[in-house]
């Protein structure tokens, strides 16, 4: 085999299994002739996550608009939105889980929040198994990163967006039926322990994005979760911050999962003939 093509494979094989190596991104071309920029936030308020606040502080400033999941602003929270967390109907977690496994998942509860699963007895298992996400994250900061981000910007009078509606986040992470909500906080309820959110914060720290999807594909969602919660969504994402870029020079903050892989927003920036470069 001639040398250059043992050199063209190796840049291939190098490329393939790092593609996705940085947490912020510069987004530029296609008419985007103001700064731009992408950052994979964890949802937490774990003092760990807030590394990088020195640069991220430099580009919010350097940019005119601020985006986020969803705009964290109170305005946008109301009493409404409780009643789309709850089950409809009578049906509690009691009902949808043997007397062991609430007992367990009662003393889960108390241990992430501080308070009995009682009181969130008619809530959707799927949220309950986002509650649990957080157990064994420290809770040191006064918020989550993504909204000390926004008070940031909004603090310095940037334009503020929301990428995606409350509603829609919540519609997206509602479609499947409370049984098979119960079976993926029932696998949760197993899983999660120290090392497992040890080993996140540490491809997450390392900026190994690859690593971090491989990692969580490990105990893989049920397909309609995963395409509503992750691969419809990266699409609606990337469609709308494409729509903020031509507008405004915008920073735009989302979950780190949603960025890499083949329909993660950085592949799908890139299709629509944008330069996306990891800012290190």
């Amino acid at each position: 085999m001639r040398l250059k093509t043992v050199l063209m494979l190796l840049i291939i094989y190098f490329q393939a299994s790092g593609q996705y190596q940085g947490l912020l991104w510069s987004v530029s071309g296609k008419g985007i002739k103001q700064p731009c920029y992408v950052f994979g936030s964890m949802h937490t308020a774990d003092s760990r996550v807030f590394s990088k606040l020195t640069i991220l502080k430099e580009r919010i400033f350097e940019c005119k608009a601020f985006a986020a999941e969803i705009n964290p602003d109170p305005k946008n929270f109301d009493f409404s939105i409780l009643s789309k967390l709850l089950m409809k109907g009578d049906t509690t977690l009691s009902m949808l889980f043997s007397t062991d496994e609430y007992a367990m998942l009662d003393s889960l509860v108390m241990e992430s929040t501080g308070l009995s699963l009682a009181m969130f007895d008619k809530m959707q298992p799927i949220i309950m198994t986002f509650i649990l996400g957080q157990r064994g994250m420290n809770q040191d900061s006064d918020i989550a990163l993504d909204w000390y981000l926004f008070n940031i910007a909004k603090s310095a009078r940037k334009k503020t967006f929301g990428l995606e509606t409350v509603d829609e986040q919540l519609e997206a992470m509602q479609v499947l039926p409370y049984t098979a909500q119960a079976q993926m906080l029932r696998d949760e309820m197993q899983y999660l322990n120290n090392s497992d959110i040890d080993t996140l914060f540490h491809y997450y720290m390392n900026e190994q994005l690859d690593s971090l999807l491989s990692y969580s594909r490990k105990r893989p969602m049920p397909e309609q979760f995963e395409l509503s919660l992750i691969t419809l969504r990266n699409h609606r994402l990337a469609k709308r911050m494409h729509a903020l870029f031509r507008k405004h020079s915008t920073f735009c903050v989302v979950g780190a999962l949603h960025l890499p892989g083949e329909q993660g927003i950085i592949s799908l920036l890139r299709k629509e003939g944008l330069i996306v470069k990891q800012v290190k």
